[in-house]
This record gives structure tokens, C-alpha cells and sequence, in this order.
């Protein structure tokens, strides 16, 4: 099907025939805040929600990595409700960095020696 310039216009800038269809000429503003769905504001029963290191979330890859074991381990000991606490986010186990440091230091006090 051979398409047709509906315009001079319309030939010097390659537009070939979608005149009905409208670019997205936004007159917001870019540099305005950003459209949020998520509460950020701490329920009565979660005042404890803080924005910091201790909270940032691990994918299995970089925890196997932190404690230089294989990512399999990681699964068998969820598989087996072992290991560091973790989230599930769809597919993917997620680890609190605060959850794995507690599990480490908590693995220390395990490795008594005689």
C-alpha cells in the first residue's frame, strides 16, 4: 500500500501519512515532582520505617557473593527455612541488608569453639 503526503508540510518533515496521530506534546512541566501511588507516610503500627542503609534490599546474587557461597546454597537453605530472613517480590527472594547482618552476627555466636 503506498502512503500519500497529506501536506507540503507533511513531505518535508517525513511525515507519511499519520496526521491523525499526535505526538506527545505535553505542556507539563519536566521538572515537576514525580506521580507517586505508594504511602510513604509511616502507619501508627510501622513508625520504624527508615530510608537508610541498613534497608536497602540484596538480590540473591549479591548475597551468595557478600557471604562467597553459591547461589544454590541460598535457595536449598530457604527451601529448608535456613539461612538468612528474606521477602519475596514476585519470583525473586530479596534479602534486608539489617536481616542479613542480624543473621551473620547471630551465625558467630553458633561457631563456639571448644
Amino acid at each position: 500500500m503506498r502512503r500519500t503526503c497529506r501536506s507540503p508540510a507533511d513531505h518535508s518533515t517525513g511525515n507519511t501519512g499519520n496526521v491523525g496521530r499526535s505526538k506527545n506534546n505535553s505542556t507539563k512541566p519536566l521538572d515537576r515532582e514525580p506521580d507517586s501511588s505508594v504511602n510513604v507516610v509511616p502507619s501508627p503500627g510501622n513508625v520504624r520505617i527508615q530510608n537508610s542503609v541498613a534497608d536497602r534490599w540484596f538480590s540473591t546474587q549479591e548475597v551468595s557473593q557478600r557471604l562467597q557461597i553459591p547461589e544454590k546454597t541460598l535457595a536449598n537453605w530457604a527451601s529448608l527455612g535456613k539461612g538468612p530472613r528474606f521477602a519475596r517480590m514476585g519470583r525473586y527472594r530479596r534479602y534486608r541488608f539489617s536481616d542479613l547482618l542480624a543473621w551473620e552476627e547471630a551465625q558467630i555466636g553458633l561457631g563456639k569453639s571448644a
